[in-house]
């Protein structure tokens, strides 16, 4: 009975991430960035990760971006309040816990970058089919041209 309800609660859930439907803006909440974290933890970091604070607002050069005060102990990761798609927001937000993940994990700000600790996750990620770039933004086409599957994703949590 619970896997019924997980299938249908995933079922539900992709409805709103149809890959067949490229041109469609995705206008995310902080509601659907909470539940693709999950989702990703769990698929990508074995639910290890703490639960995150999100904002959703428009930002400026680029999708997303990841902020973390050692001082205070606090953090939040940005969203942009619109993508062209719902693969490029999925995209997004799995570079940005790669930050989250950085920032857990180290001593100093300075080690939460595109250096080796980022590229270490290439491999996990492409096994999930999943992109990882520097910036999402600088090969957009990616998304569209790939097979990006979120279902394949989602589904490995079932």
């Amino acid at each position: 009975m619970v896997a019924n309800l997980e299938i249908k609660s995933v079922a539900r859930f992709m409805r709103s991430y149809d890959p067949a439907d490229q041109d469609t803006d995705f206008i995310p909440s902080k509601s659907d960035c909470k539940r693709t974290y999950d989702k990703l933890n769990e698929v990508i970091w074995g639910g290890r990760l703490p639960p995150a604070k999100f904002s959703v607002r428009q930002l400026r050069g680029c999708w997303g971006s990841f902020v973390g005060d050692r001082k205070k102990n606090k953090h939040v990761i940005n969203m942009c309040k619109r993508y062209p798609n719902a693969q490029l927001f999925v995209g997004t937000l799995a570079h940005e816990m790669i930050h989250y993940w950085q920032w857990l994990h180290s001593e100093t700000d300075r080690e939460v970058n595109h250096g080796k600790t980022f590229w270490q996750w290439k491999k996990k990620f492409a096994q999930h089919n999943l992109p990882l770039q520097e910036r999402g933004g600088e090969n957009m086409n990616w998304y569209a041209s790939r097979n990006f599957d979120l279902l394949s994703i989602y589904q490995k949590t079932i």
